[in-house]
């Protein structure tokens, strides 16, 4: 897989990892 194709698809990765434990975060409050 090409760099500029992997790049996107670990940033979409990464941004769905923290908002999953943003969420989790804010259900223990």
């Amino acid at each position: 897989m090409a760099p500029s194709t992997s790049l996107p698809l670990f940033f979409f990765f990464f941004s769905t990892l923290f908002f999953i434990s943003q969420s989790q975060i804010t259900a223990r409050n």
